[in-house]
C-alpha cells in the first residue's frame, strides 16, 4: 500500500514541476516574442508643452458673491466659510 502512495506522490510532484515549467516558458514567450517580431522601433513621443503665464498677465479668478454678481475672489477662506454656511442652512 505504501508503494502506491509513494508512486502517486512522485507522479504529483513531477506533474507540478512540469506545470510550473510550462507556465514559465509561456510567460517568457509572451514577453519576448513580441520584442523579436517588432522590426521597427517605436517612434519617440513628443513631450507635451506646458506654458505657465506670469501672474501679472492673467485675469483674476472670479467668484459669485452674495448679491449674485461676479467679482474677483481674493479671500478664499471667507468663500469656504460662506459655502459651509449655505450647506448648513440647506440641511438644517
Amino acid at each position: 500500500m505504501s508503494s502506491q502512495t509513494t508512486e502517486a506522490a512522485e507522479i504529483r510532484r513531477r506533474g507540478r514541476h512540469r506545470l510550473i515549467g510550462a507556465i514559465a516558458i509561456v510567460a517568457l514567450l509572451v514577453i519576448f516574442v513580441p520584442m523579436i517580431f517588432d522590426r521597427e522601433p517605436r517612434a519617440p513621443q513628443p513631450e507635451p508643452s506646458l506654458e505657465i503665464p506670469a501672474k501679472d498677465q492673467v485675469a483674476p479668478l472670479l467668484g459669485r458673491h452674495n448679491n449674485g454678481a461676479y467679482a474677483p475672489r481674493s479671500d478664499f477662506l471667507s468663500y469656504e466659510f460662506e459655502e459651509e454656511r449655505v450647506r448648513k442652512a440647506r440641511y438644517a
